[in-house]
């Protein structure tokens, strides 16, 4: 009869809040040596969560990933500032999928986007982050929501190191 519970307890998950994005120094570094600003357009997608071992995960508010990933570029590019520039580029993305894995040794974040430059031709950028798995569904859950963070700046990163980005001819 104790089997039952204990089977119960570790395939299951706590309810743990969605992190709040948090921008990163070496995004804020890349930004400030672009040769452009960066404005940062619309970002669409209709996905709200995913699933880890049965729980959903996504967005507070009934969010979407897309919006989530928007105001993450967003935020890096208030907090990096805006230099004395006179031109500009403009980002917009549409969020093609967002998965996690959550398994027993490795799981990892998966997010294709993609992105067009100045209404450009899209750009696929598909971004992979890994973090270690666990057999307890609550403790694999609760490392999915830490490892989401990283994982959406190293996709910022990415947008923004991409050559559409990097060589992009800008707005006057």
């Amino acid at each position: 009869m104790l089997v039952f519970p204990l089977i119960a307890m570790l395939l299951s998950a706590c309810s743990v809040p969605f992190p709040v994005y948090s921008v990163s120094g070496e995004n804020i570094g890349l930004i400030r040596t672009l040769p452009v600003n960066v404005q940062v357009g619309e970002f669409a997608g209709s996905q709200k969560s995913v699933s880890c071992r049965l729980q959903p995960i996504g967005p507070e508010g009934n969010a979407t990933f897309a919006s989530y990933i928007q105001k993450a570029l967003r935020d890096e590019v208030l907090i990096a500032g805006n230099t004395p520039r006179s031109r500009t580029v403009q980002i917009t993305g549409t969020v093609k999928n967002v998965d996690v894995s959550c398994g027993i040794i490795t799981a990892s974040w998966t997010i294709d986007v993609d992105i067009s430059v100045n209404g450009g031709q899209p750009v696929p950028i598909r971004t992979v982050r890994t973090f270690d798995g666990n057999y307890v569904g609550g403790v694999v859950a609760t490392r999915a929501y830490q490892a989401f963070v990283p994982t959406i700046q190293q996709l910022v990163n990415e947008i923004l190191s991409n050559p559409a980005v990097q060589s992009a001819e800008p707005r006057a």
